[in-house]
């Protein structure tokens, strides 16, 4: 593996953390649609089956809960670490700009050898 194949750059934390956004976007509109349809039909079941019904879908609306938290949290953890990369960037650069002032100022380059 090159080190190339395992860099982080900014710009690809923010194109995953917009690729998770949307969907997440797509989950909640689906959700809706479910939402809507169990709504619907919701009257038509009656005993045993409306109970079955009912507890099916508060299992499903929990697993789609949960996927929309981790979505969430994963969009928000590449946005922490697109800041932390880019900062790291502008920290790193700006000590290399200095030491290299400093070095050139200091030691007038290799002329005193």
């Amino acid at each position: 593996m090159t080190s190339a194949e395992n860099s982080v750059t900014r710009e690809g934390m923010l194109a995953a953390a917009e690729r998770m956004g949307q969907t997440l976007s797509a989950v909640q509109r689906e959700r809706g649609e479910v939402e809507a349809s169990i709504n619907s039909l919701s009257g038509t079941f009656t005993g045993g089956a409306a109970n079955e019904y009912k507890r099916a879908f508060t299992s499903w609306f929990a697993n789609v809960t949960d996927i929309e938290s981790a979505l969430r949290e994963m969009i928000r953890i590449m946005q922490d670490g697109a800041q932390h990369v880019g900062k790291s960037d502008a920290d790193t650069t700006d000590e290399v700009t200095e030491a290299s002032a400093r070095m050139a100022g200091t030691f007038g380059g290799l002329s005193g050898l």
